[in-house]
């Protein structure tokens, strides 16, 4: 008897720290995200002039491809970002929520870029994301913290979660190889993570869909609650 009780002690409270993990997980809302849903805004650009496309794909996202060479030679360019929806304080303009990143799907048709890194900046100062980013060849879904741990550059400084003196985001990549490589940005998004229930429908919008709460923590919890209910009955009649 004693081993029974033990085995259902654990099992209880792997699934009490599953539920409690889960909805800590699920505060996280999409704030606002560019989806290139029918077209590219004008706050989507080529960055220096070397891209042999910079603009709308027609498959719901934004292409910047190098076209091929016959010489090698080394070639570098952005996907810049001038949507204001992304170059706000965000601690203040969505303070119902304590924690902020971006994702994003970069995708790769034929070759992975030698490199892929983010820049943000103004007319006066530069910063670079240290954190680790990776693009393979096909899709790729990346993550950026905006926490000021993770970047660097200057003179100015950098204060975390707040880009209302960033005048533009860069996805940076170079060439990998002589042949014509395409490359396509899409969901561009800013995430983040909600201090209390309800904040969701206060917050965010715009781009292609606005706030898009996960499950919450209510839910979760109404879950955890039934579960527990069921695994309870069941093991009093085992022992009826």
């Amino acid at each position: 008897m004693h081993l029974r009780t033990k085995k259902r002690q654990t099992l209880a409270a792997t699934l009490i720290a599953f539920c409690v993990t889960f909805a800590a997980v699920s505060s996280a809302v999409v704030i606002y995200v560019e989806d290139f849903s029918g077209g590219a805004p004008g706050t989507y650009n080529g960055r220096s002039g070397t891209f042999s496309y910079a603009g709308y794909s027609g498959s719901d996202s934004y292409e910047g491809s190098f076209a091929a060479q016959g010489i090698p030679s080394p070639q570098t360019d952005a996907i810049r970002i001038t949507d204001s929806n992304f170059l706000l304080n965000y601690a203040t303009a969505y303070n119902l929520y304590n924690d902020f990143w971006w994702t994003f799907d970069f995708t790769a048709a034929n070759v992975a870029p030698s490199d892929i890194n983010i820049i943000i900046g103004s007319a006066s100062d530069t910063f670079y994301y240290t954190g680790s980013l990776t693009a393979r060849a096909g899709l790729n879904h990346l993550s950026v913290s905006l926490d000021s741990s993770k970047w660097i550059g200057g003179p100015g400084v950098y204060s975390t979660f707040d880009l209302s003196g960033i005048t533009y985001i860069d996805i940076q990549y170079s060439r990998n190889g002589t042949g014509a490589q395409q490359y396509y940005l899409d969901n561009f998004a800013l995430n983040g993570k909600a201090t209390q229930q309800g904040g969701d429908d206060d917050e965010g919008g715009g781009g292609g869909g606005g706030a898009v709460p996960e499950p919450n923590t209510f839910f979760v919890t109404a879950l955890a609650g039934a579960a527990l209910f069921a695994l309870r009955r069941r093991l009093v009649a085992r022992n009826v």
